[in-house]
Parts: structure tokens; C-alpha cells; sequence
């Protein structure tokens, strides 16, 4: 009789568990209770539980909130999911770091380095931090993780055979034609099981403007769709993000960027990611996988999910613990944020740190120093934006740019189309009549409350519909030259080229702006599958192997 897949095979030497580098489910969560109990004054933990039947699931959530423990309202929520799957230690360690990283200011202000400007950078950062409250659950499974602990080395699903990432109701219980039980069974209906049941109650009552979900298998940042091949207009801003932290911080990497059913190889039905941003409109929603080998046995699971020694644990967990934090410091520029005034200074308060006229004074994301760059230093961005006459990214003040910005114009672009949810109403389609819209332009600074938010501004004053121009992507027009990366975006580029060069809306013209858009689609379409991996074209979840990341 075969042995289950996972299972203890004798005389095979698959990878097992270095318990000197990675740490048992026990003394992780004792860790992560003792990094809590050392700082009470802005960390607390909740140990959550719910029961289905015989069956039972513990959550351990914990609370952080850098600025210390206060009653406002207006901070962004940030919900950070570790360890959804058993076999995916490296996810968990990421989380323990980062709560080690939060309880050691030193360690955030010498994040970037230790030079004078990677020092003010450090401190903009925690200033940052301090307009967030964060929801850590540091390991989901817990379940899962038991039984990877006692030899089952492939098993991604929970205690009683369900996998956590199909069991929410977004498209839940669709097979793919190569659907594997033993890697997505969702279970016998939606929220069948309590650790969903556990997290969507948190998500439910939190509310979240962020939710990050960290899983392994290769490497690569997904927006929704995870259960399309697409990425739906309301998250292109979002993926305007995460292209910016892989030019930023995954250079020499083949991190992929993308939604998940285009990018990972395969469609997923009834995940967490898709339900936050459907279901519960998380404006920023994303699925993180930050290590895979796909040189790895089939039945090497650990290998496969997991570096195998120090020096490669360190260095992914330093990359994806900087990756982090670049979301934090890029998060203000998403237009669902707008109007936060998580980082407006309290009434009377004085800002301390050279080089920064405000807490929430983001660091400059203009072009890279390196392939392998750390992020560019805070307040270098001084690029203007395109073609209005205000300048997008070094304005003060909520009206940056004013009238000849013109709010968000005309064009209807993606990230025009925003959800509503908590307290704030946040803009919709087709606000203000002049101006061209509010895409990204690379390059931040200024200074005062909007200072985070100018980046929106960046696009000026061009109205042209263009082939298809969009407010929510009208990137590169100011001053990070080169360090958008392949395959970003192109066919916006072609169009906007069409209309800086004046072409107008006549039949001619508009034949030759379609004839630029199909030019454009074949430009992304080419540069996706050079940047994809040859091992990962052919098949679900690799070479040798029908596993699944998300």
C-alpha cells in the first residue's frame, strides 16, 4: 500500500526541519507571548477559539499598536495573516520577526542602514507606524502545523483535512479540471471551519484597510483575482504598490507581481484574499509568497517551501521584512487613504527628526539605486506630474495641486472606483470636471498632513481618453525614469505617448490610438511571459509537482 503523500518514508533523505533555525509551533507562539508580556503598552494578545462538531481550532491574535494604546478611531487597520498552511514554517518566522521588529525601535530606525539618511528614513517609518494599528495572527494552522511537526511533511490543510485558503465563499467549491483533494478539499461548505470562522470574525469587527496574507511556494506579490486571471479595476492601485516594493526591494529576485489567477499558474476558488476585497472591500488586499524551490522533489516539501539553512533565512526573511514595511511607507499613496488623517500631528505636537516636517512625511519612491536597492531615501522625490501645472509629489496640504490637478477629471480610470467601507467615504467615479486624473507619479516628499497622499496628484492636467489612458495608471510621466519593471503597465505608456504627441479624437486618429493600444497589449503580453518562469508555464505548481502556493 503507498504511502500518503508527506508521510515519514524510511531510506529517503527529504528535508527535514532544522529546529536550531526555525522554531516548533510551541516555542513560537511562547515567543510571540513573551515579546507581548515585555510590551504592554501598546501589544496585547487574545487567544481566540471556536469548535465545529469534535473538531476545534485556537487563534492566537495579537494586537499592536506602535503608538501606544489609544481610543482613536482614525489609524489604518492592518490585518497580517501567518502560517495558513502547516507546511509553511518560513510564513510564521516572517510573522515573529516583524513582532520583534515593532517592539525594538532601534531595530525600525536602522532598518535602512545605519547612515544619516537611512536614520531619518528609519524614524519617518516609525512615525508611520504609529498611525497604524496592526492584528497579527502569527500562525493560522495551527492544526496543520501538528501534523507537519510529526513527519507529515506536504500537508498544507488543517487538523481534519480541510484547506483554510478554500473554505471561504467568494467562488467557493469550484474544481479546476486538475482539482487535487489532497491539496484544496474546501470543505463541506463555507466557513465550515474555525479557524475561518475565527479570522473573518476579527476581519468582520476590525475592519481592515490592509490585509496581508503570507504564504511560500515561490516568489511573488498577488492582488485579487486569485479565482480570475485578471486583476479587477478597484485593485489596480493597489497593484501599483506592489510593483513599486518589487522594484524597490526584490531586485535580483524573480518575485512575480500580479493577481493571483494570471501570475501563480492556476486558479484558486473561495480564498481569503478574493473574499477580503469582495466580501468585506479591504481596499489593499494581498497574497504574499515570499519563498519557493522549484527544484525540489515532489515529496520534498520542505525543501520545497522552506530555505533549508541560516544564511537563507535570514536573507529571505530580511527581504520580506523590508518589503513590509515599504508597504507601510507606500500605503498613504492609495487613494482609498486619501482622506486618512492617521498621521495629521496631534494639536500642539513638534516634530523631532532632521529632514521631515511631519510624522507622516513618506520616504521618496523615486528610482532605485540598485538591482538589489534598498528604497530610495526619504525626501528625494522632487519629480512633478506630467503635464498639469501643479507639481504631484512635493505639494503640502490636502489640495495639493489644486484646480490644475482637477481631482480625478474625467477619465475613468481603476483606481477611480473605490469600496466604501468603515468610516470613510472615499472618492468615486468621475469627481471634479478638469484636470486628468489620480494616478501614481513616482516621487514623494513635501511635507504636511497630505504629504503621504501627493504621489495621487502626480498626473496633472491631461484629459485625453486615449486609448484607454486611465487616472489610476498614469505612472512614469514624472521622475522614476527606468525603475518601472518589465512589464508594467506598457500599453498605458503607448497611450499616453499618443497624447502628449496631440493626436485628437477624428476617425484617423482614433484608428491610429487603436492600432497603439493593440501594440501596447502585445508589448505586456510578450514582456509577462519573458518575465515568467520557464518552470512554472507548463503545469500547476511547478516542475515534478502538482502542490499549490496559495
Amino acid at each position: 500500500m503507498p504511502l500518503e503523500r508527506g508521510a515519514p518514508r524510511r531510506g529517503l533523505l527529504w528535508a527535514q526541519p532544522d529546529y536550531s533555525i526555525y522554531h516548533t509551533r510551541e516555542d513560537l507562539l511562547k515567543q510571540v507571548a513573551d515579546i507581548v508580556a515585555a510590551n504592554p503598552s501598546f501589544m496585547k494578545e487574545e487567544v481566540l477559539s471556536a469548535k465545529d462538531g469534535n473538531y476545534g481550532a485556537e487563534l492566537k491574535v495579537v494586537t499592536v499598536e506602535p503608538g501606544g494604546f489609544t481610543d482613536r478611531k482614525d489609524k489604518v487597520h492592518m490585518l497580517l495573516d501567518f502560517g495558513e498552511h502547516g507546511r509553511e514554517f518560513i510564513s510564521s518566522e516572517l510573522g515573529l520577526l516583524l513582532m520583534r521588529t515593532l517592539a525594538d525601535k532601534e531595530a525600525i530606525t536602522h532598518l535602512w542602514g545605519d547612515s544619516a539618511e537611512d536614520v531619518r528614513r528609519g524614524q519617518a517609518l516609525q512615525r508611520l507606524l504609529e498611525g497604524t494599528v496592526m492584528k497579527i495572527l502569527p500562525m493560522e494552522n495551527e492544526g496543520g502545523r501538528k501534523l507537519v511537526e510529526s513527519g507529515k511533511m506536504c500537508e498544507r490543510k488543517n487538523g481534519r483535512g480541510v484547506d483554510p485558503n478554500r473554505n471561504w465563499p467568494l467562488d467557493w467549491g469550484r474544481k479546476e479540471p486538475d482539482y487535487d483533494p489532497n491539496e484544496e478539499y474546501p470543505g463541506t461548505k463555507p466557513f465550515s471551519e474555525p479557524e475561518v470562522q475565527l479570522v473573518h470574525g476579527i476581519a468582520q469587527e476590525f475592519q481592515p484597510r490592509v490585509w496581508l496574507n503570507v504564504h511560500s511556494g515561490m516568489e511573488a506579490m498577488f492582488t485579487p483575482w486569485d479565482h480570475k486571471a485578471e486583476v479587477p479595476a478597484d485593485a489596480r492601485a493597489a497593484l501599483a504598490i506592489l510593483q513599486r516594493i518589487r522594484t524597490d526591494i526584490m531586485g535580483g529576485t524573480d518575485c512575480q507581481v500580479g493577481s493571483g489567477g494570471k501570475t501563480v499558474g492556476y486558479l484558486a476558488h473561495g480564498t481569503a484574499t478574493d473574499y477580503m476585497f469582495e466580501g468585506l472591500h479591504v481596499p489593499m488586499a494581498f497574497t504574499w509568497e515570499i519563498y519557493g524551490d522549484f527544484k525540489a522533489h515532489f515529496d520534498d516539501c520542505f525543501r520545497m517551501f522552506n530555505p533549508l539553512d541560516k544564511a537563507g533565512v535570514d536573507a529571505v526573511l530580511k527581504r520580506w521584512l523590508r518589503a513590509t514595511m515599504r508597504l507601510v511607507e507606500l500605503m498613504p499613496t492609495h487613494p482609498a487613504l486619501a482622506n486618512s488623517t492617521a498621521w495629521a500631528a496631534p494639536a500642539g505636537a513638534t516634530t523631532a527628526a532632521a529632514g521631515a516636517s511631519g510624522p507622516e512625511t513618506m520616504p521618496a519612491a523615486g528610482k532605485a539605486t540598485s538591482p538589489a536597492a534598498k528604497p530610495a531615501a526619504a525626501g528625494t522625490g522632487t519629480s512633478t506630474g506630467g503635464s498639469g501645472s501643479g507639481t504631484g509629489a512635493a505639494q503640502k496640504g490636502p489640495g495639493a495641486g489644486g484646480a490644475a490637478n482637477g481631482g480625478q477629471g474625467n477619465v475613468k480610470g481603476p483606481s477611480a472606483v473605490l469600496h466604501k467601507q468603515g468610516p470613510e467615504a472615499r472618492p468615486g467615479k468621475d469627481q471634479g470636471s478638469s484636470g486628468g486624473g489620480s494616478g501614481l507619479a513616482s516621487g514623494a516628499g513635501g511635507s504636511g498632513a497630505a504629504a503621504v497622499q501627493s504621489e495621487q496628484q502626480g498626473s496633472g492636467g491631461s484629459t485625453s481618453k486615449t486609448a484607454g489612458v486611465t487616472g489610476g495608471e498614469q505612472r512614469g510621466v514624472g521622475g522614476s525614469a527606468g525603475t518601472t519593471p518589465a512589464g508594467e503597465d506598457s500599453e498605458t505608456r503607448v497611450a499616453l505617448v499618443a497624447s502628449r504627441l496631440g493626436f485628437g479624437s477624428s476617425l484617423g486618429n482614433g484608428l491610429f490610438s487603436v492600432l497603439l493600444a493593440v501594440a501596447g497589449f502585445a508589448v505586456v503580453g510578450g514582456l509577462v511571459y519573458r518575465c515568467y518562469p520557464q518552470s512554472r508555464r507548463g503545469g500547476r505548481g511547478g516542475p515534478q509537482t502538482g502542490y499549490q502556493a496559495v
